[in-house]
Parts: structure tokens; C-alpha cells; sequence
């Protein structure tokens, strides 16, 4: 589930897409039994690898304790920071434990990203409450035929869209793997006579899947036929003149001819 949210961050804290005044968030909730917590839990983390692992980017668990003025009484609260240290230690994730900055409904596990300047970013979040299902009387027939209160997790794995897409831009420095590239591969033709063929390369490139486009770059000789370098495409294919009209010179982002 995807919520937009709004602040009234004042304009010289606005910052590119870092700090913006309204963002969306992958926030989800999950009610489970008490028995279910800390498989929930666990399976929340394994997502954050799952996400984190497929762009590449390092992170780092904390445990965030409630404050002062926590709702729900000292039981509960002890109780869900013993679920999530339990989650944490089933799934051998090393934490650093920050007293009195949790939820003033739960503690949580907050994960810290690192990017390729070695600037840690807070992204995900998995929140422990037993507070508001008890608020809203919510119950449920357990194994024993008596009612029970469930507890929620409050979990987004991205957290803020906007940020992590701004992390991921500097992280990568625009050069994205090829999956995650806005254009896979751009076409390059050296004159208008073989712009025919650039767009039979270009279809079959996108009848297998690719994002590519094709663009002319017209060069006299002596020109450097290189042009596409600056833009966001992973792969470059030129053609070449001369004997070889249908020839296709696959060349990398950002390597030399």
C-alpha cells in the first residue's frame, strides 16, 4: 500500500529529492497473532535483503527503545522490544540499540543505508505495536476459543519513494545496472542513410524486452562518432559505412573507441 504524506518542511530545509514537502511511503500494516510476530517480523527483514541486495546497497539495523510517555504500559512495551530482538537475532543481523527513540506506541527496527559517498540514510522501518489494536478493541478467536488481542507491524521497506530514488541516483552516479536503466540501449547511426536500419535495430531490441531508443548522429569524417555518451543508456551500438553497411558495434556506457 502506497500513502502520500505531507509536511510543512520550511524551504531552506527542502532539499532536491532528499527533503521534500510531500512524499509517498510503502507502508503497510500487518495484524498478527502474538505466536505470528516473530516469523512476521523476520519476513520483513528478509525483504529489506531482498531489496537492498538487488541494488547493492550496504546497511546497518538499529533497535529503537520507546520514549518517555510511551503508551500501553511498561508489560507491553517490554514484551515487543523481546519480539524484535528475538527477530533480530533468529536472523543473525548485528544491531546497535538507540534507547527512547522508537514509536510512542512501540519500539522498532530501523535499518540505515549507505551510499556511495558513505552517507547513512534511514529507509526502512519495522514497527512493533500491541497499542492500537487494543485502542480499537480488536480481537481474535486464538486455539483455546478465547478472544485475544493481536499486535500490528507497521513495516515500509523503502520508506520515503523519493528519497530512495534520489539515494539510488547518487549511489550509482546515473549509471544504473541495466535492468534498473531508464534506457537500456541507445542506437547511433553516423548518417541519415542508415537510419532505417538503426530502427530495425531498435524494434528488435525492444521485441526482446530492452528499453532502447535510437537517435542520429551525424558525423563527417574526421568527427567523432560518439555522441550518447552524456545520456543515461548503458549500451551504445553504432553503424558503420563501407563495406560492412549492417554491421552493429555494441561499445558500453562510458567506454572508448
Amino acid at each position: 500500500m502506497t500513502k502520500a504524506f505531507s509536511t510543512a518542511t520550511s524551504l531552506g530545509a527542502l532539499g532536491g529529492l532528499t527533503r521534500v514537502r510531500q512524499f509517498s511511503q510503502d507502508d503497510a500494516h500487518l495484524f498478527c497473532t502474538e505466536a505470528q510476530i516473530v516469523d512476521e517480523a523476520a519476513g520483513c527483514l528478509k525483504l529489506v535483503e531482498k531489496v537492498y541486495g538487488a541494488v547493492g546497497l550496504a546497511y546497518s539495523a538499529k533497535l529503537s527503545t520507546v520514549p518517555a510517555g510511551f503508551l500501553g504500559g511498561e508489560a507491553i512495551a517490554r514484551k515487543a522490544e523481546a519480539a524484535l530482538k528475538e527477530v533480530l537475532a533468529r536472523e543473525k543481523i548485528e544491531f546497535v540499540l538507540d534507547q527512547g527513540d522508537g514509536a510512542f506506541y512501540g519500539p522498532k527496527i530501523d535499518i540505515e543505508v549507505t551510499d556511495s559517498l558513505k552517507r547513512k540514510w534511514q529507509c526502512a522501518t519495522i514497527q512493533l505495536d500491541f497499542v492500537l489494536p487494543q485502542r480499537f478493541g480488536l480481537t481474535y478467536i486464538g486455539e483455546d476459543g478465547a478472544e485475544h488481542t493481536p499486535g500490528v507491524i507497521h513495516r515500509a521497506i523503502y520508506g520515503s519513494f523519493e528519497r530512495f530514488i534520489a539515494i539510488l541516483i547518487e549511489h550509482f552516479a546515473g549509471v544504473f545496472p541495466t535492468w534498473l536503466a531508464p534506457v537500456q540501449a541507445r542506437i547511433l547511426t553516423v548518417s541519415d542513410k542508415f537510419l532505417g536500419y538503426g530502427r530495425e535495430v531498435r524494434d528488435l531490441l525492444a521485441a526482446r524486452g530492452l528499453r532502447s531508443s535510437s537517435t542520429r548522429r551525424a558525423t563527417s569524417s574526421g568527427q567523432d562518432p560518439r555522441g550518447g555518451d552524456g545520456e543515461d543508456s548503458l549500451f551504445g551500438r553504432r553503424r558503420r559505412e563501407g563495406k560492412r553497411q549492417r554491421a552493429v558495434s555494441p561499445r558500453k556506457h562510458g567506454a572508448r573507441i
